[in-house]
């Protein structure tokens, strides 16, 4: 979550919290936003996330579960999910986007 960030846009967040961008942008993976989490915490929780999803072929049989399973989530969330399917670090965050209301590609979760 970006917080009290949220839905502004950054030429909005520098002219009315400076100080509290500039230390955010020197150590985004880290920092938090005001109200926010750091893009480590949103790795953290979103590699939880996935932990929970991601089920074995005896889990599956074992929960009855059968079928795709669909995910709506907004960018950050996208970025964390597709950098850890992908094996990228946190740092490499930023280096992937996602259109608005675009449909991605589908990844097998199993184990």
């Amino acid at each position: 979550s970006m917080g009290q960030w949220e839905g502004r846009r950054w030429d909005e967040i520098h002219s009315t919290d400076e100080q509290r961008m500039v230390s955010w942008g020197q150590n985004w993976v880290a920092v938090a936003p005001p109200d926010g989490e750091s893009a480590q915490q949103l790795f953290e929780r979103t590699e939880e996330f996935l932990s929970e999803c991601i089920l074995t072929d005896d889990e599956t049989e074992e929960r009855g579960a059968e079928g795709d399973t669909v995910l709506v989530a907004h960018q950050g969330s996208l970025r964390a999910i597709s950098c850890l399917l992908a094996g990228l670090s946190v740092d490499r965050f930023f280096s992937l986007s996602f259109s608005y209301l675009a449909a991605c590609t589908a990844f097998d979760l199993r184990r």
